[in-house]
């Protein structure tokens, strides 16, 4: 009997240590609670609640996204389908099983590593938005720096010697460190709830720090849905809101105080916000994802395609798209494949009907449970977030952010012998419905608007200057106070490529022109000054996404030439470069514009670069 309770009570121990180190280590955390799992399950087997309708719908799921690929003709091989697919998740749902057989004792005891697990978490994105190297990596290579490894974003110079970067703790990406922190946030009031001064305090500046760092961290889908779950759980009547009403107002005004002053003084922010409405940007991958989403789910929305199948068949909805618009192939091609970026869509298209039945089911059951544990569902209001960010990413296939939320349902009641308060859920689906609509039309919009030129400044930052002139129709002025502007104009492959056709080296010359723009038609120029030279370098990049291979893209000169600009039109004509070897590559412009002198005494402006899709 000794034995038995040592067993049980290390089974619980090795539990807590996997929320104490699921935000650091993947494998470790894995191998916790498997440990975990295997040192409990034999002991309490009887206690398991297999009937349990959160297990069975939750198994149901990921069965029903691996079924279509028994009558699929291409299908990834059964190997594969449990190894490298969605399915290969399934094993995460026996985490459920835990619930039924961990005493209210024990579960109150894991609350204390869940607060440490939150506070590391905090800390890790601390440190990585002012190291200047991806975490994960530089523990990975004996604490040192790898030539060529990714490095990650910069956000801002604070001062000579300090930079922010983009958190991402000792995750791989910015979404995954948002998702977890979603989860583990809420815990903290854990601390906030003591009587202990000490500790109050203590978890109200980790609380602090760990929005500063998702502020940071710019996971927008997480920042909108831990905004509105709370409203959103005060509006169903749940008991702890209206008891803590005061501190959500006032962690609200200091959410929204930081966004303000983001979107004020960090262009990366302001670029990241701007971006949705723009008419043409980075954001216009996702139009490209759910073009190929309604492609897949027109066609197979009754069976779905299977797991593992997304990325193939996402190649295969956008071939025709690619054929009728070249130009798209790389932004195609690079534009994230794996996963659907919206969690019920993707479950849909993977399994069809039976597939989405079983997700909602999923859903309903742990929203109506959750009305039910009043002492915990405010510690579980990261649940909720995931569920509202589900519409913009797909947390529910990440393996750094799934495997926590299900060790978080463990603390959800295991029957519902309540009458259950069902809006939360409605509300859901209204919400998820909605969303479903907007994106069909969202996806319609066409070619012509998404693709555009872009341009980097000497350090590879957006120019919005320049890109402004790209295509531009109207003249565009430049400070007095200098004589050169210099900027990169993004070009085109040295290749023309589709997804199933072999790459074609290209020979047409590269072409655009030079327009001088008059301020105001009929006017005289005499008050305005344009560059009288512009000097234009032959770049070479490689074409491979640096976001898909975490390395660096590597540029290089290849020749260098100077042109007079004194037409209203100059047409520069670029031969292709030789190809060297097998490799596709972008052949870019360093544009440099030189003025006659420094002077006030007249209005700098500069020419427009008029530049076609294929820049034929």
């Amino acid at each position: 009997m000794i034995r038995k309770e040592r067993f049980e009570t290390l089974g619980v121990v090795f539990l807590g240590l996997f929320f104490v180190f699921a935000p650091v280590s993947v494998s470790f955390s894995q191998i916790s609670i498997g440990v975990s799992f295997f040192l409990l399950f034999p002991l309490r087997y009887q206690k398991c609640q297999w009937k349990d309708p959160l297990l069975l719908f939750a198994l149901l799921l990921y069965i029903s996204i691996t079924i279509p690929n028994l009558w699929l003709e291409r299908s990834l091989p059964w190997k594969r389908i449990f190894t490298y697919s969605e399915t290969s998740d399934v094993w995460m749902v026996l985490v459920l099983l835990l619930g039924s057989i961990l005493t209210t004792d024990e579960k109150e005891k894991l609350k204390t590593y869940i607060y440490l697990g939150a506070v590391v978490l905090v800390l890790t994105g601390l440190i990585s938005l002012f190291f200047p190297y991806r975490l994960s990596n530089f523990v990975m290579d004996g604490l040192k720096y790898v030539d060529g490894k990714r490095l990650p974003h910069k956000l801002m110079d604070l001062r000579p010697n300090i930079a922010l970067y983009l958190p991402i703790g000792f995750q791989n990406t910015h979404l995954s460190l948002g998702g977890l922190l979603a989860l583990y946030l809420p815990w903290l009031f854990i601390g906030i709830d003591s009587k202990k001064k000490t500790k109050w305090v203590f978890s109200f500046l980790f609380l602090i720090l760990g929005f500063i760092v998702l502020f940071f961290n710019q996971s927008r889908s997480v920042l909108f849905g831990i905004i509105i779950a709370p409203f959103l759980m005060q509006n169903f009547q749940w008991d702890f809101v209206q008891r803590q009403k005061k501190k959500f107002i006032f962690f609200i005004l200091i959410i929204l105080l930081f966004v303000a002053l983001l979107f004020q003084y960090n262009w990366l922010f302001k670029k990241a916000i701007t971006d949705i409405f723009a008419k043409r940007s980075l954001e216009n991958q996702r139009v490209l994802i759910h073009k190929a989403n309604y492609s897949m789910l027109s066609e197979y929305w009754k069976t779905g395609i299977g797991s593992g199948n997304y990325p193939e068949q996402f190649k295969k909805s956008m071939e025709n798209f690619v054929l009728e618009n070249p130009e798209m192939y790389y932004e195609v091609s690079i534009t994230p494949k794996k996963h659907a970026h919206f969690d019920l869509l993707h479950f849909w298209i993977l399994g069809g009907i039976p597939g989405l039945l079983c997700f909602v089911g999923f859903v309903f059951i742990v929203t109506t449970r959750m009305k039910l544990e009043k002492n915990n569902a405010k510690y579980l209001i990261g649940i909720i977030t995931i569920f509202l960010a589900s519409v913009f990413q797909c947390y529910l296939l990440d393996d750094e952010v799934i495997l926590p939320l299900f060790c978080f349902l463990i603390f959800l009641p295991t029957e519902n012998k309540q009458t259950t308060n069902k809006r939360l859920f409605l509300f859901l689906i209204l919400y998820w419905a909605s969303a479903l609509v907007f994106l069909y039309f969202y996806a319609k919009k066409d070619a012509r608007d998404i693709f555009f030129h872009r341009a980097r400044t000497e350090n590879n930052f957006p120019s919005k200057v320049a890109e402004r002139t790209i295509g531009g129709k109207y003249p565009v002025f430049f400070p007095n106070d200098t004589s050169q502007f210099y900027f990169k104009l993004e070009g085109c492959l040295d290749h023309k490529l589709s997804f199933y056709e072999k790459p074609i080296p290209r020979k047409s010359d590269f072409v655009f022109t030079f327009l001088k723009i008059e301020p105001n038609e009929g006017e005289s120029d005499n008050n305005y000054e344009y560059p009288n030279k512009v000097t234009i370098e032959i770049r070479k990049r490689e074409s491979f996404d640096q976001d898909e291979r975490y390395a660096v893209q590597k540029e290089v000169v290849l020749e260098t030439k100077s042109f007079t600009l004194n037409k209203a039109r100059t047409e520069v004509r670029i031969p292709p470069p030789p190809v060297t070897s097998g490799a596709i590559h972008f052949i870019d412009f360093g544009i440099g514009y030189e003025f006659n002198s420094v002077t006030v005494a007249k209005t700098k402006v500069l020419p427009n670069i008029d530049i076609r899709p294929l820049c034929d």
